[in-house]
């Protein structure tokens, strides 16, 4: 913990702030590596950087938090992690991230937060780094879906990532919920108007030989 640079002294001096030796009869001391630190003179040693911080530098007196975002799990670390996508950190000083809470996501690595599945997506799990599509014959009109909504009888969608379902046109008709499109009236049948869950047979003295008529 003493060091003497100059002959014919009658002591030693003792190690800065920052700088260490552990053995006798030295000219020097030597800087504490990054990962470490000394915060008393005549060090013997100097500390590791605890779990949650670290010292990018050399000679450095003391070690910082890491900052939100990021974290690092292990002592003598001379940087920080930055939470991975899927997770997040918005404390200082962490050992470990956050995983996204189901109906959230994120993307983008040392974020601070989650965001919200937007209208359209929908997310069931948890640490996910994005949101998935709804499904076709499927909808979400709101922001933070967990599950996404099937489309109702008379209804279809027959695209990925909607925010609505679109009625069956005339002539056209849908029994059963979460369907992806609708089928033409068959002969014999016609539906005059717009979600028709059945259509309708022809009356007594009326035919209709072709499908999907309105």
């Amino acid at each position: 913990g003493k060091f003497q640079a100059s002959t014919g002294r009658t002591l030693c001096d003792p190690c800065i702030v920052g700088e260490f030796t552990a053995a006798t009869a030295q000219s020097s001391c030597s800087s504490c590596l990054p990962g470490t630190y000394a915060n008393v003179t005549a060090s013997l040693v100097c500390a590791q950087c605890w779990a949650g911080s670290f010292q990018g530098q050399f000679a450095a007196t003391t070690c910082q938090a890491c900052p939100v975002g990021t974290y690092q799990p292990n002592p003598a670390s001379a940087s920080c992690r930055a939470c991975e996508a899927g997770s997040y950190l918005n404390l200082t000083g962490a050992t470990t991230c956050v995983l996204c809470p189901v109906r959230e996501a994120q993307l983008v690595f040392g974020q601070l937060q989650c965001l919200l599945c937007a209208a359209g997506k929908y997310n069931g799990a948890v640490g996910q780094a994005q949101c998935l599509d709804c499904a076709p014959g499927s909808f979400a009109n709101v922001s933070g879906t967990l599950v996404c909504s099937g489309c109702e009888s008379g209804k279809y969608q027959a695209q990925y990532g909607k925010t609505t379902c679109a009625a069956c046109g005339p002539g056209t008709f849908n029994a059963n919920p979460g369907q992806d499109s609708c089928l033409p009236c068959a002969p014999g049948r016609y539906a005059p108007g717009n979600g028709t869950t059945e259509c309708t047979p022809c009356p007594i003295g009326t035919a209709q030989n072709v499908p999907g008529q309105d």
